[in-house]
């Protein structure tokens, strides 16, 4: 049984591609309600809002129903929204992974935020938690990278990345090992360099 917190962006440049964002997200769940049905999502839609939109609160795989609107507005909070959902976990061993989808990087938070999301995340990894990032392009990967996320994944949003990636989180929730690396989905070449 793993537990999942998604984190995903909703702000207004996710607007145009929101139907691709809904069936990544859906795909995962799909997925993990065969594979992971004891398992808990929790799945947060964050732009600049303060509080993040919390669409489901640990709930089973198995109850959980597709996702069929997404509204978009705002900006990305992304290390507020990260140090916010992280913040209050207080158990000392986690079997959990967190995913963050995203279409870019933060440009709301402030900086501050982002040195304490880096020491937040490792905290968390130290308890057992692990990191998949998603991004739309490399300067996002970037982001990821710098706070020090187990995995981040490059994908555009061809159907064919999208399926790809998909398959790869998945691939990677079922494994039981740290993961650490790169991956570009968006091209379907394997490994990345920045």
């Amino acid at each position: 049984m793993t537990d999942i917190l998604f984190l995903s962006d909703c702000s207004l440049s996710v607007e145009k591609e929101k139907n691709k964002f809904i069936g990544m997200i859906n795909s995962i769940i799909y997925n993990q309600q065969d594979v992971n049905q004891n398992g808990r999502l929790t799945l947060i839609k964050f732009n600049d809002r303060v509080v993040p939109d919390c669409i489901y609160l640990s709930k089973p795989f198995k109850d959980v129903e597709q996702l069929v609107s997404y509204d978009c507005s705002g900006m990305t909070a992304l290390y507020r929204t990260i140090n916010y959902c992280l913040e209050s976990k207080e158990e000392e061993k986690l079997n959990e992974i967190c995913i963050i989808l995203t279409d870019g990087c933060d440009n709301a938070s402030p900086m501050c935020e982002k040195e304490f999301c880096k020491e937040i995340i490792e905290e968390m990894k130290g308890k057992g938690m692990k990191f998949i990032f998603l991004g739309l392009d490399k300067k996002s990967i970037k982001c990821g990278i710098e706070l020090g996320v187990n995995l981040c994944i490059l994908y555009n949003l061809t159907s064919k990345s999208l399926k790809a990636t998909v398959e790869e989180i998945n691939t990677q929730i079922r494994r039981n090992v740290p993961i650490d690396d790169v991956i570009d989905m968006s091209t379907m070449f394997g490994k990345m360099s920045l």
